[in-house]
């Protein structure tokens, strides 16, 4: 297993440039995308989860999926 300090961030600036955008747009669409992420485990599962469930965020490092999220089947959770 990789130790979650080997899981790397994703500089801000270089994502967006690879994505041919501004770094503000891609604060705003992490944003929107940890929001609906949120709602939706919570409409699905009925479990509440914290901001950086998914995807984590480091000032001056960027972000990255959180290490500790991987798939599993619904039935799973209960």
């Amino acid at each position: 297993s990789i130790e979650r300090e080997n899981y790397k961030f994703v500089n801000t600036k270089n994502l967006a440039k690879s994505l041919e955008t501004e770094e503000s747009t891609i604060h705003k669409r992490i944003c929107r995308l940890r929001e609906k992420l949120s709602t939706q485990f919570k409409n699905k599962v009925g479990l509440e989860i914290g901001i950086d469930s998914f995807i984590e965020g480091k000032q001056w490092e960027g972000y990255r999926l959180s290490p500790c999220v991987y798939e599993v089947d619904v039935s799973q959770l209960t």
